[in-house]
């Protein structure tokens, strides 16, 4: 795991394409006030659990994106990880239990899964809000 930003309000968890998404969001929050720590994560198993404590500590929300679904991937790998331990409300960006579709490129399909940079900034938002998603 690698931390790419460093934050005080907020931290996100990615994982491939969502790692730049999660950056780009972190730069948008950033002028709003919003204080992003980003982090990649480039193994989800075996995962670090001591470095996913520690970068969730401190802050008030927690995110995870991911173009994976949202069972069993990095979101409940994350989460499986604090267990047992005090941290802020957890939310996830990724793909629903849903069957997939077929789209003439790659973009569509993050479109359409709502696997974006403002996705990502929106949840965040809510998440600090104390809403649900």
């Amino acid at each position: 795991m690698t931390k790419l930003r460093d934050g005080n309000d907020v931290a996100i968890f990615g994982s491939g394409i969502m790692v730049s998404k999660a950056l780009e969001a972190a730069k948008a929050l950033e002028l709003e006030g919003i204080s992003v720590r980003v982090l990649n994560i480039s193994t989800i198993k075996p995962l670090d659990r001591e470095a996913v404590i520690r970068y969730a500590s401190g802050v008030d929300a927690i995110v995870t994106a991911e173009e994976h679904t949202i069972i069993g991937g990095i979101g409940s790998a994350v989460v499986e990880a604090l267990r047992g331990v005090s941290h802020a409300p957890v939310e996830f960006v990724g793909v629903p239990d849903t069957f997939g579709i077929s789209a003439e490129g790659y973009g569509e399909l993050l479109t359409h899964f709502k696997l974006t940079s403002e996705e990502v900034a929106r949840t965040v938002r809510t998440l600090l809000k104390g809403d649900k998603k």
